[in-house]
């Protein structure tokens, strides 16, 4: 099944520049419509939705996987085991969010 959610991240994020340069779109797929609470580093509790790592491309996983082994210092080996163990969090506040097949979400 294709993803269904997706967010758009906005131009005056400062990671959207990021995004673009590893994902080559500012739109990526996430995994609900709902936001969750998350402690990341240097940031404290955000609001974030979650990257749907299965539908990426393996191109775009290992960009996105070399990408957060130089931002963080990890290994490559390191980072996929990260993004397995605890995920890819987005920025709520960065982005706006898009249902693309809203009736298969409608509850009778």
């Amino acid at each position: 099944m294709a993803c269904d959610f997706w967010v758009t991240f906005s131009q005056a994020s400062p990671r959207a520049q990021e995004w673009l340069e590893v994902y080559g779109s500012l739109t990526v797929p996430v995994r609900g419509p709902v936001s969750l609470l998350a402690k990341l580093p240097g940031l404290g509790l955000r609001e974030v939705y979650m990257l749907d790592l299965e539908s990426l491309c393996i191109k775009q996983r290992e960009a996105l996987k070399s990408f957060l082994a130089g931002k963080f210092g990890l290994s490559a080996e390191e980072a996929e085991a990260e993004m397995e163990a605890g995920g890819v969090p987005i920025l709520a506040g960065d982005c706006s969010l898009e249902i693309r097949n809203p009736a298969r979400w409608v509850i009778d």
